[in-house]
């Protein structure tokens, strides 16, 4: 009965296969000089004529995807916050015809990005992802990490920034060092994936050792062991990670992925022996705390939440809420007809 019904708790990796692939030979090897980097068509901020000295810059190639983007913003909005004039933050549109052209773009930005800081580009005839992107047999989306002496310090999946972006900070950059790293936390990754597919037993050992080696990549680490368990022979195996995910999507201020998860537990349409009322609970109204509780989905989340727990007068409380609040008509009357069913168990019907 929920919008949500169906859908997988992918949010925060729906770019995870992108991150673990591997690259071809780079041409480009950290510690040289990038290729010119110029833009003149802009989507946010001041149009760039070059990278600026002294100054770190975090450039990710989006391709024609400006979707990616649009998954980012949060994220390096708050990067560009937190760093202040010390990093550049820039995402770059490639070209495309089709759906995404540059107006489309500004338009969906100049609604709902008013508050975002970073620089977005419109790399109209391609020109910088065909000198960037080849130049380390990448293909979008892709991070590259200039540090502040004008060199390539790193580049990669978003998924491994965590690792980098801090080294690179701190200036002074050991390039084979990181890169030795980094390439060994991805070796790490992809055998956390394989594990979760083929050997589920072994995946929570196999997470925590990722983890205690590079305690910043545990919010991708969980979520990844997490889904690789759901979609698993032995889709219990889980269960025990349900709250370690809900912190990482609230940790992110992910309501839809807390709703999601939430509603992955409660489902009234999936049969299961035991159902973590605690964790949905607890995730339930983070997302209802996120979405201020103007999100119909979120508040039938909780109501059913509430109705597992036999906590009727609760349930029909937010159910009330969920219908107050629904997107339209129809959402609304499939809202209305659940309420009807808390209230009549509510009155000992």
């Amino acid at each position: 009965m929920n919008q949500h019904f169906g859908k997988k708790i992918t949010h925060a990796l729906a770019t995870c296969c992108a991150l673990l692939a591997a690259l071809p030979a780079q041409q480009l090897e950290p510690g040289a000089a990038p290729p010119a980097f110029a833009l003149s068509e802009m989507v946010r901020g001041a149009p760039v004529a070059k990278l600026a000295p002294g100054k770190v810059h975090l450039i990710e190639f989006w391709g024609s995807e400006a979707g990616t983007g649009f998954d980012r913003a949060q994220e390096f909005h708050a990067l560009q916050k937190k760093h202040g004039d010390k990093l550049v933050v820039t995402g770059v549109v490639g070209p495309d015809e089709e759906s995404y052209d540059h107006a489309t773009v500004a338009e969906y930005y100049a609604e709902h990005g008013a508050h975002l800081q970073f620089t977005i580009g419109f790399d109209g005839d391609g020109a910088l992802h065909k000198a960037w992107l080849p130049a380390v047999g990448a293909e979008p989306p892709h991070v590259f990490l200039i540090d502040a002496a004008g060199k390539l310090a790193w580049s990669g999946g978003l998924g491994f920034l965590p690792i980098a972006l801090p080294v690179v900070m701190k200036g002074d950059v050991d390039y084979a060092a990181l890169k030795a790293d980094c390439d060994a936390a991805e070796k790490k990754f992809m055998r956390l994936a394989l594990v979760s597919a083929l050997k589920p037993k072994a995946t929570i050992t196999e997470l925590d050792e990722l983890v205690k080696s590079w305690p910043a990549l545990e919010p991708l680490a969980v979520v990844v062991a997490y889904n690789g368990l759901v979609d698993s022979d032995e889709p219990a195996l889980a269960l025990p990670l349900q709250g370690r995910v809900a912190k990482v999507f609230y940790d992110n201020g992910d309501a839809d992925s807390l709703n999601g998860l939430a509603w992955s537990i409660v489902d009234p349409d999936v049969e299961a022996e035991t159902r973590n009322l605690e964790v949905a609970e607890k995730a339930a109204k983070q997302a209802v705390e996120l979405t201020k509780g103007e999100d119909g989905a979120v508040l039938d989340t909780l109501a059913r939440v509430y109705f597992w727990k036999k906590d009727f007068a609760q349930a029909v409380k937010v159910q009330k809420q969920a219908v107050e609040k629904a997107l339209d008509d129809e959402e609304r009357e499939m809202y209305a007809a659940v309420l009807k069913e808390y209230e009549a168990l509510a009155a000992g019907k």
